[in-house]
């Protein structure tokens, strides 16, 4: 299997040994093409996770207020909560993705 690390240093080798391997040029374009959808998507999963984290700590803030605020606490909790969700369900497609980009990835990598 090759190192998908070697592969983005060293294009041109790769290019060269996947040649002389046989393998077309077209798979060395998709293998190409599929780490960097999944480096784009592995960006992505780390900025949601970062700010659904600094929601949740928010979350954690507004909770531990006094009761006796005014209800402007509970709508921007309830805010934050929805939003959080919602970053959830993002979260959860952008693994999904990420996963099925990973296991086309290491495919190609065993060819």
């Amino acid at each position: 299997m090759l190192s998908i690390q070697w592969i983005r240093n060293n294009p041109n080798e790769f290019h060269h040994a996947m040649s002389i391997r046989g393998i077309s040029e077209n798979v060395q374009n998709e293998i190409i093409k599929l780490d960097n959808e999944q480096r784009h998507i592995i960006k992505e999963v780390e900025e949601i996770r970062a700010e659904r984290n600094v929601i949740s700590k928010k979350i954690g803030e507004l909770s531990k207020k006094n009761a006796n605020e005014s209800n402007g606490s509970n709508d921007n909790k309830d805010t934050l909560i929805s939003r959080s969700s919602e970053l959830g369900s993002t979260l959860e497609q952008a693994e999904t993705s990420l996963n099925n980009l990973s296991d086309q990835l290491n495919e190609l990598l065993l060819t």
